[in-house]
């Protein structure tokens, strides 16, 4: 699994991703995973997928960081 997702310990058959806060990681009705923190929101077929989408998100973040 990828390192930034681990099972939820408080709900049964989702898991957490961490990238600039908590994402929730959901399985949806067509098969795909969908992550969401607040109002960003996005899916991918795999876990490693969904990792792939949280650290594309966090090397966003610390570019802002970085050039701000």
């Amino acid at each position: 699994m990828h390192q930034r997702i681990e099972k939820s310990g408080f709900r049964r058959g989702e898991f957490v991703g961490y990238c600039d806060g908590v994402y929730h990681i959901t399985k949806t009705g067509d098969g795909m995973w969908r992550a969401t923190k607040g109002s960003d929101s996005f899916k991918a077929r795999t876990l490693d997928g969904i990792g792939a989408g949280l650290d594309e998100r966090a090397n966003i973040a610390t570019g802002k960081a970085l050039f701000s």
